[in-house]
């Protein structure tokens, strides 16, 4: 079978990319209630290590990316990046460690790096890799990552991104007048190509959590839509849950929409990390491209307060440029 998780990062924000990503791991073991912190014990854990010392012999931490990343503590990003670049090089058979963000946005959604080559700040999208994480670190991640896996039998199925730059961001808003449908139309993409992937591998069991965002909690027509052929059967449908089992093609796909699904499910938590860490790296491109600018300006994560703050500051800059204000700015 396949377990997988989708989550986002980026879904408030005025500034930077909304960032929906992917993460599948196919099981030897057909129990849909496996837990792969337990499978590869001793390579993953759930937490950062307190301690600094003998560092390379330390789990990498697959969690909640809020749980994981402060920007104001002294580690910062380090142990959300040591773990994605970890686990994205793991999960890529003979690939080395990412050195550009070039690297990673490459082997994103179809034409994401020409896509992101039409915004000035992104460019070539040539980012350094990685920003504070140590490379012996990340590699020594990587070997215990896939030796636990072959252990464990587990093996990757794909870890995949999409990030939507903030002009692609405003078109599907305008188009569906409400973000959270528009971010929505990415999951079931996602969704989509896990059941494809699962029917050409011939797996029978297909598990999906994703982590539920605001107050919806009935999914049964959208789900329909992305199998139109299946048989869909509703397991739940409360406040913190929405389960479906879909029989499709000789498949069964149970497909959860769970509250706080990064610490019910490792994938769903992996996705969570990528999503952050990608965005994180276009909003260092970001701050870095209009500080050139800009003299003096202070950097923005891009929230409501402080991203409003920042596009003041650069907003004269932005129209002598002859820049579309609609590429910078969310419309919502």
């Amino acid at each position: 079978m396949l377990v997988a998780g989708i989550d986002e990062a980026g879904l408030g924000p005025v500034l930077g990319p909304l960032v929906i990503s992917s993460a599948a791991f196919r099981l030897d073991d057909a129990d849909a209630e496996v837990d792969l912190w337990k499978c590869l014990k001793g390579a993953v854990s759930r937490t950062v290590s307190a301690s600094r010392k003998r560092k390379a012999a330390a789990a990498v931490a697959i969690a909640d990316s809020k749980a994981l990343y402060n920007r104001h503590s002294k580690r910062g990003i380090e142990p959300l990046e040591t773990a994605v670049l970890a686990m994205w090089t793991a999960c890529r058979d003979g690939e080395s460690v990412p050195q550009r963000l070039a690297d990673l946005l490459g082997a994103c959604g179809d034409g994401c790096l020409g896509r992101a080559a039409t915004y000035p700040w992104y460019g070539e999208c040539g980012l350094a890799l990685p920003l504070k994480a140590r490379v012996a670190d990340v590699g020594f991640a990587v070997n215990s990552v896939r030796v636990a896996m072959r252990r464990a039998g587990v093996q990757p199925a794909g870890v995949r991104a999409e990030p939507i730059f903030v002009g692609e961001y405003n078109r599907l808003v305008g188009a569906t007048h409400n973000k959270a449908t528009a971010a929505f139309g990415v999951v079931a993409q996602l969704l989509a190509e896990l059941g494809r992937h699962a029917r050409k591998t011939g797996e029978q069991r297909l598990r999906v959590v994703v982590d539920r965002q605001g107050g919806r909690m009935r999914y049964r027509e959208p789900l329909q839509r992305v199998f139109p052929d299946g048989r869909l059967r509703i397991v739940e449908e409360s406040d913190d849950r929405s389960a479906y089992v879909i029989d499709s093609g000789g498949l069964s796909a149970e497909i959860s929409f769970d509250v706080g699904g990064e610490e019910r499910s490792l994938p769903t938590a992996l996705a969570s990390m990528l999503s952050k860490y990608l965005r994180e790296c276009c909003m260092e491109m970001i701050n870095g491209f209009w500080a050139g600018h800009v003299a003096g300006l202070k950097p923005t994560a891009g929230y409501h307060e402080d991203g409003n703050r920042f596009f003041d500051e650069i907003a004269e800059v932005v129209e002598r440029l002859g820049i579309d204000r609609a590429t910078v700015y969310r419309s919502r």
